[in-house]
């Protein structure tokens, strides 16, 4: 399993980054917290931790949670979705977040299909995505959903998931250690990606293991 899966965050204490939004008392944290979801577009470059939320937000409010791809999940999936979605609403009484990876992908008649689902309250619908929603996506349902931008983390935030890492390695006995230089490398090159990060991180330290053996 790739090292930025490992240490995906699992919980809201856990998640780094995105304090204007996730802070104490911020707006996405409280509906979050209190489980007031309504649909949503996460808005922002890769590597900030969209889809690591999504899951955050379904996991805490439990809801079921499916995970669609835009480039893969056509029609039918999101059909199947939405219809799994009210099934388990209408049996067990639980709250679907149907995830949209890269949403504004879909065609537009793909995203017409959501357009009574979300505007009904059958499923928390959270779109990703890094193209501007008001060009990139139909406004029909745009209009429906709620907007959060996503910023490129900080370099603090980084050094947090470097450090985060760093314990990772810890615990399997390597001891992985990083110059200055090196680690100020690693930040200008991530440009506020941690996935980008982690990645790098990664194929540092098995290029080492293996110039070990």
């Amino acid at each position: 399993m790739p090292l930025a899966s490992i240490l995906r965050p699992q919980t809201l204490d856990e998640f780094i980054g995105q304090e204007h939004l996730l802070g104490s008392g911020r707006i996405l944290r409280n509906m979050i917290e209190k489980d007031l979801l309504s649909s949503l577009i996460l808005f922002g470059p890769p590597g900030t931790g969209k889809t690591t939320l999504a899951k955050i937000m379904a996991n805490v409010t439990k809801s079921n949670f499916i995970l669609l791809h835009a480039a893969a999940d056509g029609a039918k999936s999101v059909k199947d979705a939405i219809k799994q979605a009210e099934r388990d609403w209408d049996i067990d009484h639980v709250k679907t977040v149907i995830c949209t990876d890269e949403l504004h992908r879909q065609p537009k008649n793909v995203q017409d299909i959501y357009l009574s689902a979300v505007e009904e309250g059958l499923v928390v619908l959270i779109g990703m995505t890094t193209q501007n929603p008001y060009f990139a996506m139909i406004p029909a349902l745009v209009s429906r959903m709620q907007l959060f931008e996503f910023h490129p983390l900080t370099n603090e935030d980084l050094l947090k998931v470097i450090c985060r890492a760093k314990d990772h390695y810890l615990s399997l006995n390597k001891h992985v250690k990083f110059e200055v230089d090196a680690i100020q490398w690693l930040v200008n090159k991530c440009g506020g990606d941690a996935r980008k990060l982690l990645n790098c991180i990664e194929i540092l330290v098995i290029s080492k293991d293996e110039n070990d053996m």
